[in-house]
């Protein structure tokens, strides 16, 4: 697991997870008070499990957030 830069996330474009009814704010508030304690889930930079933590990590102004960078897909194969 590290830590990586907040910005060098991309969310994936077909996140079922569209409409956050103000729960941005209350997760933002927990992140700011407690910090991550799961990490964000990625393959190839790509976000594939946290966005909305990614978003709420962003909104309280974080610089960094703990990232597990899974190797999935062929792209990865040898």
């Amino acid at each position: 697991m590290l830590s990586q830069a907040t910005a060098q996330r991309i969310e994936q474009q077909n996140n079922p997870r569209k409409r956050l009814n103000g729960r941005l704010s209350a997760i933002a508030a927990s992140i700011a008070a407690r910090a991550i304690s799961s990490p964000i889930l990625a393959d190839a930079g790509t976000v594939i499990a946290g966005a909305v933590r990614l978003r709420a990590a962003r909104n309280s102004a974080m610089d960094t957030v703990p990232v597990l960078e899974l190797y999935l897909g062929k792209r990865h194969a040898n």
